[in-house]
């Protein structure tokens, strides 16, 4: 079963909150870039990758504030306002509108649907309802009652079903501990869009995007519970990982990685393959997808390495026996074909976490900040006992990328937020790395799409110097290597990349240009640039924008989201509204 990952993005993403019991609650990677940087309070976090690797890796509301139920229910009433309490998901709104849009100025039995709103700019077609008589504006942006520049349209029946948003009074009614992060929404009314409407009007943004269809494959996930079932050898295996299987054996893993840690495992290293189904997938008629997926892996390979290798000029097996690195197969081998000597492209998979931290690590500088001094804290809080330095394969760093990796590997915010060193010790430890390669980061095309063939370049792209080869592939994952004429951890990866195909017998041409040295950043100008993020737009809509904010047109749902968070939230912390509608208080 095929679920769509959350895209990871230059700097935006859009999570669900957490902390150990569900609640919420008030986190280098060295040679790796991340979307998201040290936490700050701007709302545009930045990123901040360095020229060289470290010694080890780099890189729901209900209302009341009941407990949220296991899924929406469709209800002719609606709510008297609503409260966040994130004990599931955000989607798990019990007491949302209609699922069919209101049309005209009544409801379907001549109900009054359209309350008067005080905060509200009425424009020319839309109504408002008072003592059972219904008006529209005769201009635009009328915020008077009903009287003088309004016509009269109709009458309507009973009671208006929403009114004026809830009072400071009301919302703070509705909060049960001050100490969690509260989102109170105020009451649904026919200015937002049902949910069918939100659907619909997501789908048409998405169908706007050229290259939509491309990045929804690259999305795909596999659901975790076969995930687990993934195991070398098993004919029941996906597709791409029996393909992987074919090219990398258990005996080739072992020569390839003699020191590899046991939480590296050939059987962890399948398992994220066959999470992640863009990768080493099937291209179809008329393309070697056996080729391509062994590039894929050798380019993969070589990163890899310089994040997580030893990476010494003299490294030998002798080093990996006496630090109890890699098993005894790998030696041997290495013994009989070099004396024992390896070179750094053979030393990877030694470190899980950067260096200097470990399992027990409880606070480093990659703590997160609470809601009150970083806006993505409203979105990806941390339990308070857990801390956000790199691990895995590709490193993941800060909370917020833990929570958007969660989120798209798990279809659950909480789990990672909660659980973060999960990414050092299960699957996901090579999954962080085959997730980033997979994942388009506007204005970048995905790693996966530079090394295939899906990303072709357009005049800007060649302005700055970026064309199809592993060159591009360093410019994605760490652009501060790029544009200057020498750079070591660059030259690591290039280094890799061409004993590791060597290695495989595979020709090193078939990666094209293999640096970046004289390459530029991606550019708003490219061919992989995609509007996917959604901002608040006119009359309780959304619409999409290139810059960063939590919520894009790929997750189903964020328009809806969207609309809620920027027209009908407030967010409360230790009894203070820290946002409304979506603005710093």
């Amino acid at each position: 079963m095929w679920r769509w990952l959350l895209l990871l993005t230059a700097s935006g993403a859009w999570g669900q909150v957490c902390d150990a019991e569900g609640h919420v609650p008030g986190g280098g990677n060295g040679g790796s870039y991340w979307p998201y940087g040290p936490p700050n309070s701007t709302g545009a976090p930045t990123v901040a990758p360095t020229d060289s690797p470290t010694d080890s890796p780099t890189e729901a509301p209900t209302d009341s504030g009941t407990t949220v139920s296991p899924s929406p229910t469709a209800s002719p009433e609606v709510p008297k306002g609503e409260i966040l309490s994130p004990a599931n998901n955000y989607d798990d709104i019990n007491a949302d509108p209609p699922l069919q849009p209101v049309d005209g100025p009544t409801g379907p039995s001549g109900e009054c649907v359209w309350p008067f709103i005080s905060s509200v700019g009425y424009n020319v077609g839309m109504y408002a309802s008072v003592g059972g008589k219904v008006y529209t504006p005769k201009w635009y942006m009328n915020t008077a009652p009903p009287g003088d520049g309004w016509d009269e349209v109709g009458s309507c029946t009973g009671e208006a079903t929403a009114g004026d948003p809830l009072t400071d009074e009301e919302q703070k009614a509705k909060i049960t501990d001050p100490d969690v992060v509260t989102w109170v929404f105020d009451p649904w009314t026919p200015f937002h869009p049902t949910p069918d409407q939100a659907a619909e009007l997501q789908q048409t943004l998405l169908d706007s995007v050229p290259i939509a269809s491309n990045i929804l494959n690259a999305l795909r996930v596999l659901d975790s519970s076969e995930v687990e079932l993934i195991a070398p050898g098993r004919a029941e295996n996906p597709d791409n990982v029996l393909r992987a299987e074919r090219i990398i054996t258990p005996e080739l893993f072992v020569q390839i990685f003699p020191c590899h840690l046991p939480e590296y495992s050939y059987e962890n290293w399948l398992k994220a393959i066959g999470a992640l189904p863009d990768f080493c997938k099937d291209y179809g008629a008329g393309q070697d997808s056996d080729k391509i997926c062994k590039k894929l892996i050798i380019a993969a390979f070589a990163h890899n390495g310089q994040e997580t290798g030893n990476n010494s000029p003299a490294g030998s097996v002798t080093e990996c026996q006496s630090n109890g690195w890699g098993e005894e197969a790998g030696w041997s081998f290495w013994t009989d074909k070099t004396g024992g000597s390896l070179d750094p492209a053979f030393q990877a998979f030694v470190h899980l976490r950067e260096s200097p931290f470990t399992a027990d690590t409880a606070t480093s500088q990659y703590d997160c900040k609470d809601a009150t001094q970083d806006f993505w804290s409203v979105f990806y809080p941390c339990p308070g006992n857990v801390t956000y330095f790199g691990r895995g394969s590709h490193q993941v760093t800060y909370q917020a990328n833990y929570g958007l990796f969660s989120i798209s590997i798990k279809n659950d915010a909480f789990y990672l937020c909660n659980n973060p060193d999960e990414v050092a010790t299960t699957y996901l430890n090579f999954a962080s790395g085959i997730w980033f390669s997979v994942t388009p980061q506007s204005p970048k095309p995905s790693m996966v799409w530079v090394l295939d063939g899906t990303w072709q370049p357009n005049d800007a792209d060649k302005a700055n110097n970026l064309e199809p080869g592993f060159g591009a592939t360093i410019s994605i994952i760490n652009p501060i290597e790029c544009g200057q004429a020498s750079n070591a951890a660059a030259e690591g990866r290039q280094n890799k990349l061409k004993q590791i195909a060597a290695f495989l017998d595979f020709d090193i041409a078939e990666f094209g240009k293999l640096d970046c040295a004289d390459s530029k950043d991606f550019s708003a100008q490219g061919s992989a640039v995609a509007d996917l993020y959604l901002k608040p737009g006119q009359n309780f809509n959304c619409e999409t924008t290139g810059d960063n904010t939590p919520f894009m047109i790929t997750r189903p749902g964020d328009y809806k989201r969207c609309v809620d968070f920027y027209f009908r939230s407030h967010v409360w912390y230790k009894g203070v509204k820290i946002y409304e509608h979506g603005l710093k208080i």
